[in-house]
């Protein structure tokens, strides 16, 4: 089945599943994610082995975004506030770039702060990158520019919600209630304890 009839697939799970419920997709989905080696804002390398034994939630945007990528941060870095600390200690939030021109780690030092102090945020050479899309089925595209000239980006908007072995647990709705997305947290965290 192509990738966007995957997703359509995903995204009408995530709505049928009604408020609280933490939908599970099995194969073909169970194949999204994969090896990442990246770099962070502190310009340390990165990589998805890192986090075993923690969820990790993912957001593919970019910094200097100004639709999707606040709205989906917001609720996924406010859904995490809703958590008990020893709930959010199980979880990293990160952005993983799709535009490695403008978030070079020192643009990310300066943005993820701003987001949530937890957020890490990855970038990496177009080779990595590349194989981060690939894996988790990432497509995006410049549509438009500034007025400053800064790209404005197309791109997947879903959070990957990846288990403490690294394998695909789930995606949310970036628009998705932030109470919502911490119930969905809250289940995969009980389900895992």
């Amino acid at each position: 089945m192509p990738m966007q009839g995957r997703f359509l697939i995903a995204v009408l799970a995530v709505l049928l599943a009604g408020p609280g419920a933490a939908p599970v997709f099995g194969a073909p989905l169970d194949e999204i994610g994969g090896p990442f080696t990246l770099t962070d804002r502190f310009g340390e390398t990165r990589s998805d082995r890192d986090f075993r034994g923690r969820f990790m939630l993912i957001f593919f945007g970019y910094a200097n975004c100004q639709s999707i990528c606040p709205v989906g941060l917001h609720r996924m870095t406010a859904a995490l506030d809703r958590l008990s600390e020893q709930e959010q200690s199980r979880i990293q939030p990160i952005l993983i770039t799709v535009d490695r021109q403008y978030d070079t780690p020192e643009a990310l030092a300066l943005a993820m702060p701003k987001i949530h102090p937890r957020l890490l945020g990855l970038t990496g050479t177009a080779k990595q990158l590349r194989k981060a899309y690939r894996a988790f089925q990432i497509e995006f595209k410049q549509v438009l520019q500034t007025a400053g000239g800064k790209p404005i980006l197309a791109h997947g908007s879903f959070i990957y919600l990846m288990r403490p072995n690294g394998k695909f647990a789930t995606l949310i709705l970036p628009v998705m209630d932030e109470e919502k997305i911490a119930a969905i947290l809250r289940r995969y965290l009980s389900r895992e304890s």
